[in-house]
């Protein structure tokens, strides 16, 4: 029989759990946690988030160019330097509509029994440069021309001629004296008012 002494047990014992626990110690085992709190898409959309559709809304809402100031704010503003230069002359600027009348009242456009505008070299009073005259009447004309389309659409049966011609016997009272208008084909005159 074996006799088992106690007391050397006990030292293995003791050294094999310092040499386990040395063991352990430098394996280097580093638990991290993180906790993120984020709410699911599902609680976003019940508290009324909705990023993807806020971000549509961001972006539809961009609009790229510059932002349209009236003639009349730039030209009260009176700021100084080159943005009031430009101001200034923005400010100066006509209209289609303030240059088609100030070249009905010098001759150098007439209005046609068609309802369009002409160039009226021959009758101009003014110096004009022709390019850009006609680039005028090119525009005014396409114009006109869109909204008797648009007029002979609104009321049933009515032909775009016949929209163009009731559209005319408006737009007349609204021409300015001595402007030239085409009575009949060919027949030119001065529009005459009564003073």
């Amino acid at each position: 029989m074996r006799i088992i002494d106690r007391q050397a047990l006990r030292t293995t014992a003791r050294t094999s759990c310092l040499t386990l626990s040395l063991l352990l110690s430098q394996a280097c085992v580093h638990a991290e946690v993180a906790v993120v709190s984020q709410h699911t898409a599902l609680e976003r959309q019940a508290a009324g988030e909705y990023p993807a559709r806020e971000q549509q809304l961001d972006d539809a809402a961009i609009e790229p160019g510059p932002e349209a100031i009236p003639r009349e704010a730039l030209a009260a503003s009176g700021e100084g330097g080159e943005l009031g230069v430009v101001a200034e002359l923005v400010a100066r600027a006509e209209t289609d509509d303030e240059r088609i009348e100030a070249l009905l009242i010098a001759r150098c456009l007439g209005e046609a029994a068609s309802g369009l505008l002409v160039a009226r070299a021959d009758d101009c009073r003014a110096d004009v440069d022709p390019d850009e005259l006609a680039r005028l009447v090119a525009r005014e004309n396409l114009h006109r021309r869109q909204v008797w389309e648009f007029l002979s659409t609104r009321a049933e049966g009515r032909s775009v001629e016949a929209a163009g011609a009731a559209w005319r016997e408006v737009h007349l009272l609204r021409v300015p004296c001595g402007a030239l208008v085409e009575a009949q084909p060919g027949q030119w005159g001065p529009k005459e008012c009564d003073r």
